[in-house]
């Protein structure tokens, strides 16, 4: 029984220990037409404010619940639906930059901070950010040609969908999105086409058909294709350490710009399963410039 009681203590003392959280933090303000309150809380004054702006963005987030189709088609047969998914958006991206600190609290080190956020300079803000990738993208999807007009239409395309996002974010503060959504549709199917109809042909000494595989997901191939890809390999043989050993070097170029690939396949058979691993390895690093490029 003592040692019950003791537990008790030992316990209660602790729960007296544990710091009391600020009222405004269990209850804050209601929002209301012209204002956003959010609480956050960390053991820097910064990282507190910024989890309040997080909290202030889930807000909104949590209003947005409209489909946004802003592309349907088909690509080599494969149906594609681009959505802003059902939409709980993500909100990371968004900036807050005009917010008032109402309430700052140091217990234990650690501090509680309560901020508000004017919806109407929000709007703006986010109204402005909006305009400013709109122009962006046109800028990318005009006057480019062969490889520079794919990789603007692959940068566009990123663009869109981050522009898509706060467009929501707009609309559940009460504005009317119907002309963003135009021209995001707009931009949407052109960045589309771009990619899909700017064919290219392939040029090689070595590994077409693996190199082929790989650009395909990327590009439109097609072998009549005006648009050519230059790609020049050169492949050494070695044996070490009773290994057969592939190592390749290879020159792409994608009109304006150059990129080098090193590679190498060895095995302990033949050199010809150490070539079918150096285009295996080959193929993994072509696959990272495209995604580094694009």
């Amino acid at each position: 029984m003592k040692k019950i009681i003791f537990f008790i203590l030992i316990l209660l003392a602790g729960c007296a220990s544990n710091p009391q959280i600020p009222k405004w933090v269990i209850n804050t303000p209601q929002d209301n037409n012209n204002y956003l309150y959010a609480t956050g809380s960390d053991y820097t004054k910064n990282l507190a404010i910024q989890k309040a702006l997080n909290n202030a963005a889930s807000k909104l987030n949590v209003n947005i619940s409209s489909e946004f189709i802003i592309n349907r088609g088909v690509f080599k047969n494969k149906a594609y639906n681009d959505v802003a998914q059902q939409i709980n958006a993500k909100v990371t991206n968004i900036q807050i930059n005009n917010y008032q600190i109402i309430k700052s609290q140091k217990i234990d080190n650690k501090i509680y901070v309560l901020i508000k956020i004017n919806k109407n300079k929000l709007k703006q803000n986010l109204i402005t950010q909006i305009n400013l990738s709109l122009d962006k993208i046109n800028n990318l999807l005009s006057n480019s040609y062969g490889f520079q007009k794919v990789k603007n239409s692959y940068q566009a395309l990123k663009i869109i969908s981050n522009t898509q996002q706060k467009i929501l974010i707009l609309q559940s503060l009460n504005q009317n999105i119907s002309n963003y959504i135009n021209l995001l549709q707009k931009y949407n199917k052109q960045a589309k086409y771009n990619i899909q109809h700017t064919f290219f042909s392939i040029n090689t000494n070595y590994f077409k058909k693996q190199i082929t595989d790989v650009l395909s997901n990327y590009l439109a191939i097609s072998n009549n294709a005006s648009n050519k890809i230059q790609i020049q390999i050169s492949l050494k043989k070695a044996y070490i350490l009773n290994q057969y050993i592939i190592v390749g070097k290879c020159f792409i170029n994608f009109g304006n710009q150059t990129k080098t690939i090193k590679f190498k396949g060895q095995s302990y058979t033949d050199y010809k399963t150490a070539r079918i691993k150096a285009s295996s390895n080959l193929k993994k690093a072509l696959k990272q410039i495209m995604k580094d490029i694009l």
